[in-house]
């Protein structure tokens, strides 16, 4: 007689919570999401279930977002500190595009400015100098011969062999002989006298 009445005891509360937590209302999804200017809308019991991974997310972004720059990158502190990289100028030349020369001749001397990179031979044909130019620098003739004043000779390129043979057929031959087609401007020849051989 007592065990049936425990059961049955047993039975009523046992019916009882399933029926009292099919009756607990359910709050909608949005509920953990949304809240109003009184309060936060809760489930009964007053634990949150946990945050949907979306949510998360986004509260994740925007605490990173907010966060100083050096605590986005942990481990590069220093880094964070550093001023950005900046690439260095290239340095400017210490000399002018153009230099000032002058070609001395038995019909009289010029003088004027002349472009860096520019060959004798062409600066020659291009002010009508008194210089032949036969071959137009293709190193088949002597006719551009000139003397180079002494104080700027060591500063022209090592002569070739072939501009060599051809200065062997050279009039008047001179240790400071070259040909004008191999002779090249630069700012070292700022100055510099050329002088073209007189046929007399």
């Amino acid at each position: 007689m007592l065990g049936a009445a425990r059961a049955a005891a047993a039975a009523a509360a046992t019916t009882s919570t399933a029926t009292g937590a099919a009756a607990a209302p359910l709050l909608p999804r949005c509920c953990w999401l949304h809240t109003c200017a009184s309060r936060t809308l809760r489930p009964r019991g007053g634990t949150r279930p946990p945050t949907p991974p979306a949510a998360a997310a986004a509260a994740t972004i925007s605490a990173a977002a907010r966060a100083p720059a050096l605590w986005r990158a942990p481990g590069l502190a220093a880094w964070g500190s550093r001023r950005p990289l900046q690439l260095a100028a290239a340095p400017r030349r210490s000399f002018s595009d153009s230099i000032r020369i002058t070609v001395a001749s038995a019909h009289g001397d010029w003088s004027g400015e002349v472009n860096v990179g520019e060959t004798l031979m062409d600066i020659a044909l291009d002010n009508d100098l008194d210089m032949e130019c036969a071959c137009e620098g293709q190193l088949a003739c002597s006719t551009c011969h000139v003397y180079v004043d002494e104080e700027f000779f060591d500063t022209l390129p090592e002569i070739e062999e072939e501009e060599e043979d051809m200065l062997d057929l050279a009039w008047g031959l001179e240790d400071n002989s070259r040909l004008g087609c191999q002779i090249e401007m630069t700012p070292e020849l700022d100055g510099v006298t050329f002088t073209i051989p007189s046929d007399d």
